[in-house]
């Protein structure tokens, strides 16, 4: 069994605010990866993908394992669905799970 590489971080382990870093002095015209972009937005990896293979979400660059997105792209497709986000959401969160009929009760085995 081979000992595990030390000194270099897996990406996937970083956290949010290390992709942020990394990232933070890029000019906007700048290209960033996929697990970039997914913290970038405050998203996931695997919800990026999704909308890549659904011809959804932000303009991405290249194609199959080499996907690079523009962080002004990005910018520009957030601020198009701030309208989309109103601005009691979480009243409204708190609002529909209050709404929610209760949970059905088990009936006892018999």
């Amino acid at each position: 069994m081979m000992p595990p590489k030390l000194g270099r971080k897996r990406v996937s382990e970083k956290s949010r605010a290390e992709l942020l870093a990394e990232i933070a002095d890029l000019p906007p015209d700048a290209f960033i990866t996929s697990v970039h972009a997914a913290a970038y937005i405050n998203s996931t990896l695997g919800v990026l993908q999704s909308w890549r293979s659904q011809r959804r979400g932000p303009r991405y660059h290249g194609s199959h394992e080499f996907i690079r997105y523009r962080v002004s792209d990005l910018d520009r497709w957030m601020a198009a669905r701030a309208d989309e986000i109103p601005e009691n959401a979480e009243k409204l969160a708190g609002a529909s799970a209050a709404a929610m009929p209760p949970k059905r009760r088990e009936l006892p085995a018999k």
